[in-house]
């Protein structure tokens, strides 16, 4: 855990990140306009608009990103826009696996089999009804502290493994959005949720055997690996 700061310097902080979400909602309206007005999007073409993470301001003792699964980091916007699509809040949770497949079937393209770990959901982009009981997961693979987590409708487990030791995390998301009070340590060491437990020590095997069905290692040029690299997404 990270020294605290003051709630100030917290505070600039965040007007500071709000500043820079305000500067970036501008850019992507300057980018859409610019290309609706060239004929490269039209309304006969998808768009879609994400994120692959937030940031942390201190909210659980500590800074920037891929130190934990809390919901300042792994809530983004999931942005669908298309033939008919309507404007509209879909509730059901979503993970970023799912924008492959949703477009591939918007397409209408094949799917590669066996490699696929996220889920169509245009059926519910076009109005269809959701899945409320839907678990999605998200993780931060460690070599000495991994972090897996699971949400179900507003229950949320986070599993952080360790070689010697295990933490249970458990959070009603209506009840407690900002993830402060701690149900598995409120119960004791095993969280109340079994069945979500169950769902979430099942994931590690599942995402392992997904990723030898990829298609392989991948050859990059050494640009590309520096970016990856000042971008903290390889050491």
């Amino acid at each position: 855990q990270a020294p605290k700061p003051s709630a100030e310097a917290v505070q600039g902080l965040l007007d500071l990140y709000d500043a820079e979400i305000l500067f970036t909602d501008k850019q992507m309206g300057r980018l859409i306009a610019g290309l609706e007005s060239r004929g490269l999007l039209t309304k006969d073409d998808y768009l879609v608009i994400t994120s692959d993470h937030g940031e942390e301001f201190y909210d659980h003792g500590q800074w920037h990103h891929g130190n934990s699964l809390f919901q300042e980091l792994v809530h983004v916007p999931l942005i669908f826009r298309g033939p008919g699509i309507a404007a509209r809040r879909v509730e059901m949770p979503a993970q970023l696996t799912d924008v492959f497949p949703t477009l591939a079937s918007l397409l209408g393209a094949p799917l590669p089999e066996g490699v696929v770990q996220g889920i169509d959901v245009s059926n519910v982009l076009h109005g269809g009804v959701d899945n409320p009981n839907r678990t999605v997961f998200a993780e931060r693979p460690d070599p000495d502290w991994f972090l897996y987590a699971a949400r179900q409708r507003d229950g949320k487990l986070i599993w952080q493994r360790g070689k010697a030791a295990e933490v249970w995390l458990e959070y009603q998301l209506k009840e407690d959005p900002a993830e402060q009070t701690n149900l598995a340590e409120e119960a004791g060491a095993s969280p109340e949720s079994v069945d979500l437990e169950g769902i979430l020590r099942e994931f590690p095997a599942l995402a392992e055997k997904l990723s030898r069905g990829s298609s392989g290692d991948v050859e990059m040029d050494a640009a590309t690996l520096a970016q990856l690299r000042a971008l903290g997404y390889i050491e």
